[in-house]
């Protein structure tokens, strides 16, 4: 089975790959990584000044600091939501330690967190991110079939 495109040849195909906004959108994305970053160093910070740290603690606190840099530089953000997604369930669900004092660990400031952590990774990284540089659009140019002519 063959598909043919129709129209331009030349424009990108934009419904097949992330987008990337750019412009005030770019910069409400990056507004909201770098929010979420700074309250996930706050976050990572508690957990490393604990005075009976215990190893668990002292990775979730680096763990915590890491991501953080990677959310608010842009990169890999659906690999980095994902995993802030599964350290806020193990802290909510007392899985994993919590830190004193919890941010998150309370029903409205989860649900906020939450929230822009899944808007962060349903709407994409944006323009400004590394991600734009390393996996931002790209041109698909798909020449047109050329069928074999019957003599």
């Amino acid at each position: 089975m063959r598909f043919r495109c129709a129209g331009n040849y030349e424009e990108p195909l934009q419904h097949l790959i992330s987008g990337f906004p750019g412009g005030s959108a770019g910069l409400a994305l990056l507004l909201l990584r770098v929010v979420f970053g700074s309250l996930l160093l706050v976050q990572g910070g508690f957990y490393l000044r604990e005075l009976d740290s215990s190893p668990e603690t002292l990775l979730l606190g680096l763990a915590a600091v890491a991501v953080r840099g990677m959310l608010i530089v842009g990169f890999l953000i659906p690999v980095m939501s994902a995993l802030v997604a599964l350290g806020g369930t193990g802290v909510g669900f007392s899985l994993l330690a919590n830190s004193t004092p919890p941010l998150f660990h309370e029903g409205l400031p989860a649900m906020l967190a939450g929230t822009v952590l899944l808007a962060i990774a349903l709407l994409g990284p944006g323009a400004f991110s590394v991600d734009a540089l390393v996996f931002g659009r790209r041109k698909i140019i798909i020449p047109p079939s050329v069928s074999p002519r019957r003599e």
